[in-house]
Protein backbone atom coordinates (compact mmCIF):
# COMPACT_ATOMS: atom_id res chain seq x y z
CA UNK A 1 0.00 0.00 0.00
CA UNK A 2 1.42 3.45 -0.86
CA UNK A 3 2.00 6.10 1.79
CA UNK A 4 -0.53 8.91 2.12
CA UNK A 5 1.72 10.81 4.54
CA UNK A 6 5.50 10.75 4.87
CA UNK A 7 8.14 12.62 6.79
CA UNK A 8 11.73 12.10 5.66
CA UNK A 9 14.79 13.15 7.67
CA UNK A 10 13.03 16.13 9.29
CA UNK A 11 15.34 18.34 11.35
CA UNK A 12 14.82 21.52 13.38
CA UNK A 13 17.17 23.19 15.84
CA UNK A 14 16.80 26.28 17.98
CA UNK A 15 20.27 27.66 18.51
CA UNK A 16 22.42 24.68 19.40
CA UNK A 17 19.48 22.55 20.58
CA UNK A 18 18.34 19.92 18.04
CA UNK A 19 14.63 19.55 18.80
CA UNK A 20 13.67 17.35 15.86
CA UNK A 21 16.65 15.34 14.66
CA UNK A 22 16.33 13.17 11.55
CA UNK A 23 12.71 12.08 12.09
CA UNK A 24 11.24 9.82 9.40
CA UNK A 25 7.90 8.04 9.27
CA UNK A 26 5.41 6.79 6.73
CA UNK A 27 1.66 6.23 7.06
CA UNK A 28 -0.76 4.41 4.79
CA UNK A 29 -4.51 4.87 4.66
CA UNK A 30 -6.06 3.71 7.95
CA UNK A 31 -2.84 3.93 9.97
CA UNK A 32 -2.87 5.58 13.37
CA UNK A 33 0.09 6.63 15.47
CA UNK A 34 0.57 8.17 18.88
CA UNK A 35 3.13 10.90 19.45
CA UNK A 36 4.15 10.62 23.08
CA UNK A 37 6.99 11.93 25.19
CA UNK A 38 7.81 14.12 28.18
CA UNK A 39 7.48 17.90 28.21
CA UNK A 40 10.16 19.45 26.02
CA UNK A 41 10.67 16.35 23.90
CA UNK A 42 9.75 18.13 20.65
CA UNK A 43 6.21 16.83 20.05
CA UNK A 44 4.68 20.25 19.38
CA UNK A 45 7.66 21.28 17.28
CA UNK A 46 7.19 18.15 15.17
CA UNK A 47 3.48 18.86 14.68
CA UNK A 48 4.26 22.48 13.78
CA UNK A 49 6.82 21.30 11.21
CA UNK A 50 4.39 18.82 9.66
CA UNK A 51 1.49 21.30 9.49
CA UNK A 52 3.53 24.15 8.03
CA UNK A 53 3.44 26.42 11.06
CA UNK A 54 7.22 26.13 11.37
CA UNK A 55 9.81 25.64 8.62
CA UNK A 56 12.24 22.73 9.02
CA UNK A 57 16.01 23.21 8.76
CA UNK A 58 16.06 20.17 6.47
CA UNK A 59 13.99 17.17 5.49
CA UNK A 60 10.70 16.72 3.66
CA UNK A 61 6.99 16.42 4.35
CA UNK A 62 4.97 14.59 1.68
CA UNK A 63 1.23 14.12 1.18
CA UNK A 64 0.23 11.40 -1.27
CA UNK A 65 3.72 11.58 -2.77
CA UNK A 66 3.66 15.39 -3.26
CA UNK A 67 6.34 17.34 -1.42
CA UNK A 68 4.61 20.00 0.67
CA UNK A 69 7.60 21.06 2.75
CA UNK A 70 7.52 24.61 1.35
CA UNK A 71 3.71 24.83 1.19
CA UNK A 72 2.19 27.08 3.87
CA UNK A 73 -0.26 25.82 6.51
CA UNK A 74 -3.36 26.89 4.53
CA UNK A 75 -2.09 25.09 1.44
CA UNK A 76 -1.58 21.94 3.49
CA UNK A 77 -5.13 22.21 4.87
CA UNK A 78 -6.44 22.49 1.31
CA UNK A 79 -4.59 19.25 0.54
CA UNK A 80 -6.19 17.49 3.53
CA UNK A 81 -3.60 17.89 6.30
CA UNK A 82 -5.55 19.31 9.22
CA UNK A 83 -4.62 19.84 12.83
CA UNK A 84 -6.86 20.18 15.86
CA UNK A 85 -6.16 21.65 19.26
CA UNK A 86 -7.03 20.20 22.64
CA UNK A 87 -9.92 22.04 24.26
CA UNK A 88 -10.25 21.36 27.97
CA UNK A 89 -13.39 23.39 28.76
CA UNK A 90 -16.66 21.95 27.54
CA UNK A 91 -19.84 24.08 27.58
CA UNK A 92 -22.06 23.05 30.48
CA UNK A 93 -19.11 21.60 32.40
CA UNK A 94 -18.71 22.62 36.06
CA UNK A 95 -15.56 24.61 35.27
CA UNK A 96 -17.51 26.75 32.80
CA UNK A 97 -20.25 27.43 35.35
CA UNK A 98 -17.62 28.31 37.94
CA UNK A 99 -15.98 30.75 35.50
CA UNK A 100 -19.31 32.44 34.82
CA UNK A 101 -19.89 32.75 38.57
CA UNK A 102 -16.48 34.34 39.20
CA UNK A 103 -16.34 38.09 39.62
CA UNK A 104 -14.12 40.59 41.28
CA UNK A 105 -15.19 41.96 44.64
CA UNK A 106 -16.27 45.61 44.47
CA UNK A 107 -13.71 48.23 45.44
CA UNK A 108 -13.43 48.58 49.23
CA UNK A 109 -15.03 45.21 49.99
CA UNK A 110 -13.40 42.92 52.53
CA UNK A 111 -11.11 40.52 50.73
CA UNK A 112 -9.48 37.43 52.07
CA UNK A 113 -5.69 37.78 52.21
CA UNK A 114 -3.70 35.93 49.53
CA UNK A 115 -1.77 32.95 50.85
Amino acid sequence: MSAVFEVAHLKKAFGGLAVTNDVSLSMSSGDRIALIGPNGAGKTTFVNLVTGNLAPDSGEVLLAGETVTKVDAIGRVRRGLVRSFQVTLVPGHDACRACRACRLAPEGANRAPHR
